[in-house]
């Protein structure tokens, strides 16, 4: 399928069921990681993460696909992300 865009990253981790640990990261292709979005505690329910486009030194990166990578402690997905300026 085509790749999602940056904004729908929270629809990923937008319930949590349970309290749990929660790693965002994005990665190039390569799998470089280019932003830490989140790697903190966090309380169930409804969560709201975004990302503004930057790389973890706060520099506008590239258009292009990335890979969003969410861990929680019974659960870990990769997926394609596409960002567009």
């Amino acid at each position: 399928g085509l790749p999602k865009s940056f904004q729908r990253i929270n629809s990923d981790i937008n319930y949590l069921e349970q309290n749990t640990n929660v790693s965002i990261s994005i990665y190039n292709l390569i799998g470089q990681p280019v932003k830490h979005l989140l790697n903190d505690f966090q309380h169930a329910g409804l969560k709201d993460i975004t990302w503004d486009g930057t790389n973890d030194k706060g520099i506008k990166i590239d258009q292009g696909i990335y890979i969003c990578q969410i861990k929680t402690e019974k659960k870990e997905t990769s997926n394609k992300i596409q960002f567009i300026n």
